[in-house]
């Protein structure tokens, strides 16, 4: 039981459970390892900052370690005092982070539709301390390793220069932070078009300005059971329609994006098997309602329902009349027809097993009765008035206030003792999808935040070298380089890194995004443009944070710069 609602899909195959405001949505453990990895993620942009800015300003720091040796300072006493600082800005970080998430918490939730709390636990407090704790000391190794190596007499003497391995590391967790952030962007960019590709595929039937009513399975469920408001749905549909702003109405048992529930149904002909199928029993404007298109055969007749009712069950005492076919009326889908073997299904017998066959009266286009997580199946509607479910009604956009009001006059009139409630078509369908949803607005928070902590880091490591090499860019001035030829060099460099990071991310963007694809049966292919799109965008990042900084220092004067020499 406690692992039904982050594992009840994937491991279980349970099916969606249904209340009286729609789906209970089951958590998926995928998600949460989705969301895990991305924060891991940006976690390491973090520490890659730190430890790139830290043995970045490790020369400007070689001085203060020379004379400290000089003064009889061991190289344990300094690498100490480094990890030290290292540890300090790390737990000042998790005080920070504690007040920014209790401040932005409610507005994330708004903006996912997630309902996080922020409960500290005594187990919490202590992992949260464990981890800015080990965080600080593993972010602090190598430079208070670098640091403290520097040998006194190289520093006071002004002849220290950058280690190639330091620079080399660098450029290493440079690499790392554009590729994660690159895979983030590209990441992002699919799952959006994953979800506009659900919101405006075809379903095969018409589900625009549909509200859906439950007063029918509300009158079941209460005290006036005994009326049997169900079996006069018809009366019902008329009260309805008595606006002229609700042009149609219709009913059935199964709400368009649930799993349909199935029935062992047989061909009664010699050599066909008896197949589970998706059934859905609906009344005879069904089809009509939802423009669901018929590719052979005709729509049902106006008292199919009835027939069915009285013709389909049989009692006990008079088994035999199963051999008898009767007049009940099924219509199937195509995916039904193939899976049978049939090319002219017209007039066939068929029916529920154990029931009394009727015919097939008519075959229709495949819609997607279920969500776009599954793929299309055999799918047999036939109508039936014993267990209405689901009211539908097609309804007009002008004056819809008044339109509201003549649908809770009909409820109250039908159902006193149960509150007006309706939904729209869209909105429930939509609904299903709720945890893509939450995910692509999680991400794209993520995602921002993961670019704008690699930016930050970027913005440090540019203004270091800027301030390392400003003499360097004042010769460059002085013998006639333009501030465009001083960005280009400096550019030259980070392009070349940003253009490494896509071969790296590239691939594994590939895969994870086809990962989680494999969740929809029917999904978008993963073209090249998200991917060009994303180095790009990284391209154009990198060149305008190069460019500012670099131009601000090529605007120096070079006087000022080199005077000293």
């Amino acid at each position: 039981m406690d692992e039904v609602h982050l594992y009840s899909r994937r491991d279980y195959g349970l099916r969606d459970v249904f209340d009286l405001e729609g789906p209970v949505i089951y958590g998926t453990i995928a998600h949460v390892y989705a969301a895990s990895a991305i924060a891991i993620l940006i976690f390491l942009i973090a520490s890659i900052n730190f430890i790139n800015l830290t043995t970045a300003r490790a020369a400007n720091r070689a001085r203060e370690v020379g004379l400290r040796k000089v003064v009889g300072a061991h190289r344990v006493q300094l690498a100490f005092q480094f990890l030290v600082e290292s540890v300090i800005f790390s737990v000042l970080s998790l005080i920070v982070g504690f007040i920014v998430v209790s401040d932005f918490l409610p507005h994330f939730n708004d903006y996912t539709g997630n309902f996080l709390t922020l409960d500290i636990t005594s187990n919490m407090v202590l992992a949260l301390v464990g981890l800015s704790l080990v965080t600080g000391l593993l972010t602090g190794i190598y430079p208070a390793f670098l640091l403290s190596r520097f040998r006194p007499v190289e520093v006071l003497k002004g002849t220290l220069a950058a280690g190639a391995r330091g620079g080399l590391l660098r450029r290493v967790l440079v690499v790392f932070q554009f590729s994660t952030s690159i895979a983030l962007i590209v990441i992002t960019l699919v799952v959006f078009n994953q979800m506009s590709y659900i919101q405006n595929k075809d379903l095969g039937f018409d589900k625009e300005r549909v509200i859906e009513s439950g007063l029918l399975w509300e009158s079941r469920n209460s005290r006036l059971r005994e009326d049997r408001l169900w079996e006069r749905y018809n009366v019902v549909k008329d009260a309805f329609l008595q606006h002229p702003n609700i042009t149609a109405a219709t009913i059935s048992r199964s709400s368009h994006g649930r799993t349909a529930p199935q029935a062992t149904f047989s061909a009664y002909e010699p050599g066909k098997e008896e197949l589970r199928m998706g059934r859905n029993e609906v009344d005879e404007d069904f089809l009509s309602f939802f423009n669901i298109e018929l590719v052979a055969g005709r729509d049902f007749s106006k008292d199919a329902a009835k027939r069915y009712d009285s013709e389909s069950f049989v009692p006990r005492d008079q088994l035999d009349q199963l051999k008898v076919h009767g007049q009940a009326e099924y219509i199937l889908n195509e995916t039904a027809v193939k899976m049978l073997g049939w090319t002219d299904p017209i007039g066939k017998p068929f029916g529920v097993k154990g029931r009394r066959p009727g015919r097939v009266v008519g075959v229709v286009k495949d819609f997607h009765s279920r969500t776009l997580h599954e793929p299309l199946g055999p799918m047999v509607l036939y109508a039936n008035n014993a267990v209405p479910k689901t009211l539908y009604l097609k309804v007009s956009p002008h004056n819809f206030d008044e339109t509201i009001a003549h649908m809770e006059k009909v409820w109250k009139h039908f159902l006193p003792i149960r509150p007006f409630a309706y939904t729209f078509m869209n909105d429930n369908l939509n609904q299903r999808y709720t945890q893509e949803r939450q995910l692509s607005h999680a991400i794209s928070v993520f995602v921002a935040l993961a670019i704008f902590v690699a930016c930050l880091g970027l913005l440090g490591l540019v203004s270091f070298l800027a301030e390392q090499r400003k003499k360097e860019v004042g010769i460059r001035k002085v013998l006639g380089a333009s501030a465009g030829l001083v960005v280009r060099l400096f550019l030259k460099e980070f392009i070349r890194l940003v253009l490494v990071s896509c071969l790296l991310a590239w691939p594994i963007a590939y895969w994870a995004t086809n990962e989680w694809l494999q969740n929809f049966a029917y999904r978008i292919e993963i073209s090249a443009l998200p991917f060009l799109i994303a180095g790009v965008c990284m391209v154009v990042l990198t060149t305008i944070t190069v460019a500012y900084k670099v131009i601000k220092a090529a605007q120096t004067n070079p006087i000022e710069v080199l005077r000293h020499e």
